[in-house]
């Protein structure tokens, strides 16, 4: 199952960063081809950088939800388009005048 995963990404020519179970074996002992390829190239670096990935993901969805109700694939798209440049303008703007805004009376 997960060889075929792998043959899978591999031909696509998406890197996966997934760490190997057993990491006290050589990589003589691991059994298959890409892990490994895996256990050689892993970049502790880059996969620690999934954290990073995953809150801004939970924010996201926090901020406008999970679910997208358009029909069309096009639509959906474009949902999800609109609903990044609202986030990122948000943050843009949070960042820029912090978050509490003066008011003059």
């Amino acid at each position: 199952m997960m060889q075929s995963l792998h043959q899978f990404l591999h031909s696509k020519k998406i890197k996966a960063i997934i760490p190997v179970r057993n990491q006290n074996l050589s990589v003589y002992e691991t059994k298959g081809f890409y892990r490994k390829q895996m256990k050689k190239n892993f970049d502790k670096k880059t996969y620690n950088q999934r954290n990073i990935v995953e809150s801004i993901i939970f924010a996201f969805k926090k901020t406008f939800g999970d679910i997208i109700s358009s029909k069309l694939l096009s639509s959906a798209y474009a949902d999800v388009y609109c609903r990044a440049i609202a986030y990122n303008l948000f943050s843009f703007l949070l960042l820029r005048f912090g978050t509490s805004p003066k008011i003059n009376k």
